[in-house]
């Protein structure tokens, strides 16, 4: 086999197959530039070419469909990651009063004789 080692369609030349013979051709690619965070995929089709045949597209071997491209999965397919907010210094020291406060306000508010008050 050979391949061109150029950044641009590759051509892989195969010698002869017999009749009913398969062949698995492995590349690899780096993608240049950021992708879409909505893009899930890499798609990828090859076609076979050859004397006595005509082009005939290639096979995703892991689905059912006869001549669909293969798809590389590009990210995790769970749910997307989303930034959570956090509170600055002075945000927290304000949550941490009112926290306090009302802390205060419900004690009071089940001992309102202020009989275990301390002093």
């Amino acid at each position: 086999m050979t391949a061109p080692q150029t950044p641009t369609d590759p051509i892989v030349t195969l010698s002869t197959l017999a009749p009913g013979a398969a062949v698995t051709i492995t590349f690899r690619a780096q993608v240049v530039g950021a992708l879409p965070p909505s893009l899930r995929f890499l798609s990828t089709q090859g076609y076979v070419t050859g004397a006595d045949v005509s082009a005939l597209p290639t096979d995703d071997p892991d689905t059912p469909e006869p001549a669909d491209p293969t798809l590389t999965p590009l990210r995790p397919q769970g749910p997307a990651i989303h930034e959570v907010p956090t509170l600055s210094g002075l945000g927290l020291a304000v949550l941490a009063f009112a926290l306090a406060g009302g802390t205060l306000v419900l004690l009071r508010r089940r001992d309102p004789a202020g009989v275990n008050a301390v002093r």
